[in-house]
């Protein structure tokens, strides 16, 4: 009897302390370049209301890249008033990222008034969020953006991303032109 409490014993320190022990992480990199041509898990940002469906966000060839075959994804929107507007779309993730995780991707934004920079938003499965501000410079040109987590992590620091949002920023939108975000070669990198 001593023996099978023995064994016992044993056997639930092992697997209680397995159980409550961080997961065992693998470095790994989520990447998206939509040549597939489908928008797959991406949706407006912010979403759009009472939509099932989201016709300002598809999948197009580069603008402004003649002769290229490449594709990316878009958003375009009207904006109701004149006013500064952030849209862009989001991305579920189910990955851990430290200091030393980043994400790049190559952003083009068309605003005849004028584009602040595109803003990346960081949800983290804690309920907490952080973002940055990414300055860009010319109308409709495609410009390669970083983003590093390490101005948002301290180092040794690990936390669970469970979205990401990257969105335009245009100070001075005009209700009567066509506001277009494009974006395209999304990687970060982290563990899972």
């Amino acid at each position: 009897m001593k023996k099978l409490l023995t064994v016992a014993a044993v056997f639930m320190v092992f697997f209680n302390t397995s159980a409550c022990s961080e997961p065992t992480l693998e470095p790994f990199a989520y990447s998206e370049n939509f040549e597939s041509g489908a928008v797959g898990p991406w949706a407006s940002y912010p979403p759009s209301q009472d939509t099932a469906y989201d016709p300002s966000i598809r999948i197009l060839p580069l603008l402004s890249e003649k002769n290229v075959s490449n594709r990316a994804l878009y958003r375009e929107i009207k904006p109701n008033y004149e006013m500064e507007y952030e849209f862009g779309a989001r991305k579920h993730l189910d990955m851990y990222v430290d200091s030393a995780s980043e994400l790049v991707f190559r952003a083009c934004i068309k605003s005849y008034g004028g584009a602040k920079g595109v803003r990346v938003r960081f949800g983290f499965a804690d309920s907490s969020m952080a973002e940055t501000l990414i300055p860009v410079s010319g109308n409709m040109t495609w410009q390669d953006c970083r983003a590093p987590l390490s101005a948002i992590l301290k180092p040794g620091t690990r936390k669970k991303l469970a979205a990401v949002a990257i969105m335009a920023v245009c100070p001075d939108a005009d209700p009567e032109t066509l506001l277009r975000f494009g974006l395209d070669d999304v990687r970060i990198n982290g563990y899972r």
